[in-house]
């Protein structure tokens, strides 16, 4: 029997939904430490993990199906859906052919390095908890 697997992508990222923190951590303690976003005074945002702001170029790391490749979005109201919902990725994912892709995260670190920094045990297993939850479901 032979088993064809069309297009594997080994090496894809996945940008996490702007509330994904803010509405699965139960510890209202955490406050602002928890993974946010901000509003800057110029009017695009950024990403802030325990206080640290993220040195990201934009809100998200899609330059790959924006527009402009060159250009990565300022605000969350620019990042394409597919980019974090299943349905919608699974759609970009049939147009361009591939049938399997690892994901990689994205605010979390690619390795997982930033919520593996945070200086408090349970609000890192917290936030890794809520990440896997959410890209199981």
């Amino acid at each position: 029997m032979e088993i064809n697997y069309g297009i594997i992508s080994a090496d894809d990222h996945v940008q996490e939904p702007f509330d994904l923190w803010t509405t699965r951590l139960p510890n209202p303690a955490w406050g602002d430490r928890i993974p946010h976003l901000e509003e800057k005074r110029d009017g695009s945002q950024v990403w802030v993990v325990d206080g640290t702001t993220l040195t990201m170029r934009g809100v998200a790391s899609v330059g790959a199906i924006m527009p402009d490749r060159n250009l990565e979005p300022q605000r969350w109201d620019e990042v394409p859906p597919s980019a974090y919902k299943p349905l919608e990725r699974l759609g970009a994912m049939d147009a361009d052919g591939v049938d399997y892709q690892v994901l990689y995260p994205t605010v979390a670190g690619v390795s997982g390095e930033i919520v593996g920094a945070i200086n408090d045990a349970e609000l890192e297993l917290e936030c890794v908890q809520a990440y896997n939850d959410w890209i199981i479901e």
